[in-house]
């Protein structure tokens, strides 16, 4: 922000216009103070009582209403009883300030191997999580890292089965919600989620969690299943598209070059389209991964190592691409101040609400003006109609963290967004000497977009 040129102009006014500088400055003086308290980061990763987690914290999903944080501990002093020494989901309410563990079985019991990913729905009631223990849910004896559902209002605990109520014969990897929490895509290996799984590798698949159906999308126009493993499903906020990638081979033709390439998947018309192609239409060069939806479905944000996608691309690096489906054009934007190329990788993406904005992970230290911590992974927020980038993971106070940051869940509003960090110097009680999961709370777009600094 160019507040003290702002006032230093203002201070030197004629007398005569000296009423109006004068009012615009005390304004932009509350504006600057209120953007100053808004601006926080909380670590959630703590107990009720906020005792520091004496174990490494990761992940992070948060409610649309910025309420509920799920994220995963290898901790034993979040909750009272903890004595499984494996991973467990947490649930922390920034409302209560309570923490409460989730894998749990339906009658509490604490499970008895450990949970990874999990995912909470935007209004805050399902929480997506994947287990290896077996007593969750009654009868899992399919020794498998199973896709669970918790639903936070009943308490209970359900899992994802197979054809006919059978166990899943594979593992599973949750994806996100559709924004009315009613489906939610994940990637499995297992042969029997539905009817002729015979490609022996893992797919795509979207769960109805209204009618506990699944359905696979990692498939061609036309139903064929893919010749190779597809991977980092995104679903639509309506539950209609999903995007992914895949290195199979037969999903579009022609496809000859051998890499991940980014698809689309519309579940209404059961069509696939390849996303990622290089210029003039060429196959890409490289692999291509993770992508995301925009809110309005228009846009495509994804992660390439491919040369091709756009003119220039010259760094060698990992960079974020954003497709427009409507204009047909791909656009980098992993790029510094004047379209300086990033001089480190960049990593997985989101857009805000506003799919004016993308936020993204990067160990670039050319993006802003100013990273004082080098070529540390940041988050870094985008500006597509201003091309400026702005830092996501500072502390109170815009400290930078001294660590890798990675994270990819916010507010509804984009009022707030969780991260995870190594870093040490966030909170002048941080302790623990481990990774923590925090929370950063600011003025919502667009107002001060470029004020994350």
């Amino acid at each position: 922000m160019q507040s003290d040129g702002f006032l230093r102009s203002a201070s030197h006014s004629g007398a005569r216009d000296q009423a109006i500088p004068a009012a615009l400055a005390a304004l932009l003086l509350v504006l600057m103070t209120a953007v100053t308290q808004a601006q926080t980061t909380t670590r959630v990763s703590v107990s009720s009582a906020g005792a520091l987690a004496n174990n490494g914290s990761d992940g992070g999903s948060i409610s649309a209403d910025g309420r509920y944080v799920v994220f995963q501990s290898l901790a034993s002093n979040l909750v009272a009883g903890d004595s499984n020494n494996v991973h467990d989901i947490f649930l922390r309410d920034r409302q209560t300030g309570t923490t409460t563990r989730i894998s749990v079985s339906s009658l509490g019991t604490q499970a008895n191997n450990a949970s990874y990913g999990s995912e909470i729905s935007r209004d805050g009631r399902i929480v997506a999580i994947t287990s290896d223990a077996s007593n969750l849910v009654t009868g899992d004896g399919n020794g498998t890292i199973d896709l669970f559902f918790r639903d936070m209002q009943t308490g209970m605990m359900t899992r994802v089965m197979g054809l006919g109520g059978s166990e899943p014969n594979g593992n599973f990897i949750p994806g996100v919600f559709s924004d009315d929490g009613r489906y939610l895509s994940f990637v499995s290996a297992a042969s029997n989620l539905v009817a002729n799984d015979l490609n022996g590798t893992q797919d795509v698949f979207v769960h109805d969690l209204e009618t506990g159906s699944s359905e696979r999308v990692s498939v061609a126009t036309g139903g064929a299943e893919a010749n190779a493993a597809s991977r980092f499903p995104f679903v639509s906020g309506d539950g209609r598209y999903v995007v992914f990638d895949s290195l199979a081979s037969n999903l579009v033709a022609p496809d000859s070059n051998a890499a991940f390439d980014i698809y689309l998947r519309d579940r209404q018309l059961g069509t696939t389209v390849r996303i990622s192609t290089g210029l003039g239409g060429a196959p890409t060069n490289g692999d291509s991964l993770a992508a995301a939806l925009s809110s309005d479905v228009r846009y495509v944000a994804f992660t390439s190592s491919a040369s091709n996608l756009v003119a220039g691309d010259t760094n060698a690096q990992d960079d974020l691409f954003v497709y427009d489906r409507v204009a047909n054009t791909t656009v980098r934007i992993s790029v510094g101040p004047g379209g300086v190329q990033a001089n480190s990788g960049s990593g997985i993406s989101r857009f805000a609400p506003d799919p004016r904005y993308v936020y993204f992970s990067s160990f670039a230290s050319n993006l802003v003006a100013v990273d004082g911590n080098g070529s540390i992974a940041d988050m870094f927020l985008h500006d597509r109609q201003t091309g400026s980038n702005s830092l996501l993971t500072l502390g109170t106070g815009g400290v930078q963290g001294d660590r890798d940051s990675f994270g990819y869940s916010h507010c509804g509003s984009f009022n707030c967004y969780v991260f995870r960090t190594s870093s040490t110097n966030l909170d002048p009680a941080d302790s623990n000497g481990v990774a923590d999961v925090w929370v950063r709370d600011f003025v919502p777009l667009p107002l001060f977009a470029n004020g994350f600094e």
